[in-house]
């Protein structure tokens, strides 16, 4: 494999969130990401703990998503989904933001929002 392509493989987060995923599509997922060499698995919250098995002892990271899919979500709720995902074994979040709140140029509940989720949740990426 060309250097060029093992640089775009590593950016790549294989992703996976819907509602019905099946965990051999999971498993699916997971071993195309170890073959091919990407950065990451990504999935939906309940699923994260399935994944990180899985993924365990290679360079692969699970990722989880919090606040999927509209970031609607009370911070008090991302800050729990989040800690509970680090549990489960994520080594990395993805947060939708507050997309009303952005919309609505209320920047100090986004900015809150993330802070809140990032301090809860410190070291692992947000």
């Amino acid at each position: 494999m060309s250097s060029d392509i093992q640089k775009v493989a590593a950016a790549i987060e294989h992703t996976l969130l819907k509602p019905d995923a099946t965990y051999e599509q999971l498993q699916k997922y997971c071993d195309e990401a170890i073959q091919h060499g990407f950065c990451g698995v990504c999935v939906s919250s309940s699923n994260v703990g399935f994944i990180a098995k899985i993924l365990k002892n290679t360079s692969v990271l699970p990722i989880a998503v919090i606040g999927f899919p509209l970031g609607a979500h009370p911070t008090s709720a991302k800050v729990e989904e989040a800690r509970s995902v680090v549990m489960d074994g994520a080594r990395e979040i993805d947060m939708v933001i507050n997309i009303g709140a952005l919309k609505n140029r209320e920047y100090k509940i986004v900015h809150d929002d993330i802070e809140s989720v990032v301090k809860a949740v410190k070291p692992i990426p947000v």
